[in-house]
């Protein structure tokens, strides 16, 4: 089933583990491009390269602690200095 999500992009918060980590993979399966933010780089960078092997996609990360009120900012300016991330499914 064509569900007309091919190369959207979604953000996945929270995937440096658990639901995060497992949410993650499932986009790959439809073409979608992927950013996994979450605290702690080592973890996310990990898990991204866990999912790009597994699925030979890429799957870009922004360590950020969304708890704190400019990190959505800086995930958003990371974003559009990436590759063009014009919208985003979150």
């Amino acid at each position: 089933m064509d569900l007309g999500l091919k190369d959207e992009a979604v953000i996945v918060t929270g995937g440096r583990k658990g639901l995060g980590a497992a949410s993650a993979r499932r986009p790959a399966a439809v073409g979608m491009r992927r950013l996994l933010t979450a605290r702690g780089a080592a973890r996310i960078s990990a898990v991204a390269r866990a999912i790009e092997e597994e699925t030979g996609t890429t799957c870009a990360t922004v360590p950020a602690d969304l708890t704190q009120p400019d990190a959505a900012n800086m995930t958003g300016t990371s974003l559009t200095a990436d590759g063009g991330w014009t919208k985003a499914i979150a």
